[in-house]
């Protein structure tokens, strides 16, 4: 590997790490938009669906449980995974 190669590489691993305040905070108050913004479209609908399901769920008392859990966990996911631009640069650099 070239330097040049190796600045690329170790750019990508930082920005792998870089924390993501902004999109943890607009998923504080709409779950799922953070994915959104990062541009994981797929995992923000997911979140979506998963906290509706919940919602649902509370008439039946196992959603109390289920929705803060699920809340805590997608604002946790936004601010710590990559945004989507890193995920595919680290596929093709094979690093995950």
């Amino acid at each position: 590997m070239d330097d040049f190669q190796q600045a690329e590489v170790a750019r990508v691993l930082a920005r792998r790490d870089q924390r993501h305040g902004v999109p943890a905070l607009l998923s504080f108050f709409i779950p799922g938009l953070g994915q959104l913004i990062k541009g994981d479209f797929l995992l923000g609908f997911l979140v979506w669906v998963a906290m509706g399901i919940a919602a649902i769920s509370c008439f039946i008392y196992v959603g109390m449980v289920l929705l803060p859990i699920f809340w805590v966990v997608q604002i946790y996911d936004a601010y710590t995974s990559p945004d989507a631009q890193t995920k595919r640069e680290l596929k093709a650099i094979g690093r995950r």
